[in-house]
């Protein structure tokens, strides 16, 4: 999955997953995620955070994992200047 944004300064990009208990996990600090051997354990909801001193954004995909399909999303964004 990708993510883009726009910001000056370019802003900072980071993929996490939504646990169970309301907590994040940090899964890549670069705008593209890529999950490998993908099994139905990997469903739920990701999160796309770019930040820079500016302000930051974020937003949510929901991944559902069926069978072995390859799944592909790409999320943008752009920030409020």
């Amino acid at each position: 999955m990708t993510c883009t944004s726009a910001g000056l300064p370019a802003p900072r990009i980071l993929w996490s997953k939504k646990l169970d208990n309301g907590n994040r996990q940090l899964l890549s600090e670069n705008a593209t995620l890529t999950l490998i051997s993908m099994r139905a354990e990997d469903s739920g909801i990701y999160v796309c955070e770019g930040n820079n001193p500016v302000g930051k954004d974020r937003k949510e995909v929901k991944l559902t994992v069926q069978g072995k399909q390859q799944l592909k999303r790409v999320l943008s964004f752009r920030f409020k200047q």
